[in-house]
């Protein structure tokens, strides 16, 4: 069985809807906005399943393509 992994296209079409999310990806899974990112993914991208989304997603926040959400503590 082969591995699959995302394309360029498909990493940077994640990192672009995971900008737009409301919440941060760590919170995203079983929720109604990760059905929302994923129907946003797969317009954008054609068809994956939700484990290849997920790993689209994650993925593209591992090469630094998506950014953190934190903010910055006040001094």
């Amino acid at each position: 069985m082969s591995q699959w992994k995302p394309t360029a296209r498909q990493l940077a079409a994640a990192a672009r809807v995971a900008r737009e999310s409301a919440i941060p990806l760590d919170r995203l899974p079983y929720t109604p906005q990760f059905d929302r990112v994923y129907g946003q993914l797969t317009n954008q991208v054609g068809p994956l399943t939700h484990t290849q989304a997920w790993h689209c997603l994650l993925s593209a926040r591992k090469r630094g393509l998506i950014g953190s959400r934190r903010k910055e503590q006040p001094r």
